[in-house]
């Protein structure tokens, strides 16, 4: 938020799934059907979900209180349906502990939810920010990591929907004064247990609380604080982890980290991690067999095209033109455009924001969350971003900027082409609101990836998906032998007929979110079962060809010794 916050401020005062290749790399290109029309429905209520988000009663809200908190989705007791986590903030960040307001709402098995919160031992008594899926003991039960102003939590699935808090004997610090954002587990090492990723913000200074403009007192900049390491928790293997960010090169100390996506960008199966900054360069770490290095500025994705640094917040990686790269989207402050780089291979990317159409759409908007997915069907990801201001008395200063505001819905229309297509969406039947995380999930098993949003001092709102797709859907439920069973960090690509879809088994991504661990596709109408062909590449490197057994279902696949 530096460099847009100061800029607005003096004023004032004066993003794989897609078609294949271009034809120059694989021949024919399948085309998206543009005529199928999104329809997402707000039913939270309907479907049981009550989470209201708190962070402070305050007005106005300080730099911590205005950065909102995460959504999940995870199967929490391996029923093949997918529940909630929904992560509140507290009551005051200044005091160390207080009472837990995040919630864990069981899936009944028919898109429909009940809290559970009060027998599932995820006791979340701090300020909390962010959280991800993971497997820290390779028992094939879904673990949870919460970070937060001062605090971090992991919490081991004891199976049933059931967590005990292994924070300290897993040799998880607390370390008041940090504050952990976007995070990830990924095997770093390829050793068969999952590390733990932290992207640290900024260091707030108590005595720097708000700042003024226009002799209207709000929330500071990040740049009026000092910016914090990032940290890399290793897995020991025994249940315990040792932090070695700096050994491995992955602190990025000069950043203000929010946004975290894990993803091979490079396809040469070492996971790499991308951190969208705020008001600092962005940082791409590649994995170079265990060991990182800062590639940003090499690749293209530290600033933008002409040079400038943006206000990074969340980041998601999908292949939106079908050459078999994932690609990135960032969301940025308000007067700054979402960016979206293409990926040209070689950790070389290409920005591509304007000549996209998101660009100059998303630019009146203040962005957090962001997922690629593909809500119509057609076989190509969209993209969906959530917006909302940080300052709730913006109107005081500002005659133009609104703090609740309305998401965005972007249709990919092919050839790197999208088309906003917002308003004939439904998505937004409440009006504007103040979104922070944005996950996807399908939650009630039909296909069609739904969407969780949980906003910054309002009620949380489940958006699904009853677009009248064509064609059918394929999903896996994925079960690796090497190291966890989730299998973090496998990646599935599906072709057919001109059409090829690549997918990754992530934790973390977006802003402070987790998505459905489950690869999902959609095939166009017309196309025969029997022409399909489906890969899985292993976190342990092994490829295994797979046969699609029938449409319309999630198929479980185990890696073949």
């Amino acid at each position: 938020m530096v460099r847009s916050w100061v800029g607005v401020f003096a004023l004032l005062a004066l993003i794989g799934c897609s078609q294949t290749p271009p034809a120059s790399k694989t021949g024919t290109v399948a085309k998206p059907d543009l005529e199928l029309p999104m329809q997402l429905v707000e039913v939270a209520k309907e479907k049981g979900i009550d989470f209201v988000h708190h962070a402070s009663d305050n007005k106005p809200l300080t730099i911590v209180e205005t950065m909102g908190s995460a959504a999940v989705v995870l199967d929490c007791d391996n029923d093949g349906w997918q529940d909630i986590f929904l992560v509140n903030a507290g009551q005051d960040f200044k005091r160390g502990r207080q009472e837990s307001g995040s919630r864990l709402y069981r899936n009944r098995g028919d898109g429909s939810f009940e809290d559970i919160t009060g027998r599932s031992g995820l006791k979340v008594d701090g300020f909390a920010t962010g959280a991800c899926v993971g497997d820290i003991d390779n028992d094939g039960k879904a673990d949870l990591l919460v970070t937060g102003f001062g605090r971090t939590w992991l919490f081991r699935n004891e199976g049933a929907g059931i967590f005990r808090d292994v924070t300290a004997t897993a040799g998880i610090p607390q370390r008041p004064g940090a504050w952990g954002m976007g995070a990830a587990f990924l095997d770093v090492d390829r050793n068969g247990t999952l590390d733990i990723y932290i992207a640290n913000y900024v260091r707030y200074n108590p005595d720097i609380p708000l700042c003024r403009t226009a002799n209207v007192w709000h929330g500071c900049t990040p740049n009026q604080y000092k910016t914090q390491s990032n940290e890399l928790y290793m897995n020991l293997g025994n249940g315990r982890f040792v932090e070695s960010g700096a050994r491995l090169g992955a602190t990025d100390p000069d950043g203000a980290g929010l946004g975290v996506v894990t993803c091979d960008f490079d396809n040469d199966g070492w996971t790499d991690i991308f951190v969208a900054n705020d008001g600092t360069p962005n940082g791409l770490l590649h994995n170079r067999k265990g060991k990182f290095v800062n590639v940003g500025q090499e690749a293209g994705v530290a600033f933008a095209e002409d040079g400038t640094m943006r206000a990074g917040m969340g980041t998601d990686a999908g292949d939106f033109d079908g050459d078999g790269l994932f690609d990135l989207s960032i969301t940025n402050f308000q007067n700054e455009v979402t960016s979206v780089y293409r990926n040209d291979g070689g950790m070389m990317f290409v920005e591509v924001s304007n000549q996209s159409g998101v660009g100059s759409a998303s630019l009146n908007h203040l962005k957090f969350g962001v997922a690629w997915l593909d809500i119509d069907g057609n076989g190509w990801v969209d993209l969906y971003q959530g917006n909302g201001h940080v300052h709730d008395n913006i109107s005081e200063f500002n005659d133009h900027d609104t703090f609740e505001q309305e998401d965005q819905v972007f249709a990919n229309e092919g050839k790197g082409r999208f088309r906003e297509v917002s308003a004939s969406s439904g998505a937004f039947p409440a009006g504007k609101s103040v979104t922070r995380a944005v996950s996807v999930g399908d939650f009630n098993n039909d296909g069609r990836p739904d969407i969780l949003i949980n906003s910054l001092n309002r009620p949380a709102r489940l958006l699904e998906n009853r677009s009248k797709a064509a064609g059918n859907w394929i999903g896996f439920t994925l079960k690796a032998r090497k190291g966890s069973p989730l299998a973090i960090g496998a990646r599935v690509e599906l072709r057919c007929e001109g059409l090829m879809q690549i997918r990754e088994v992530r934790s973390g991504g977006g802003y402070l979110g987790q998505s459905d661990l489950r690869p999902l596709f959609r095939v166009p109408a017309g196309v025969d079962l029997s022409s399909i062909k489906a890969s899985i590449r292993w976190p342990s490197g092994r490829t295994q060809n797979v046969k699609v057994a029938q449409w319309d279902h999630y198929q479980s696949v185990e890696e073949t010794p």
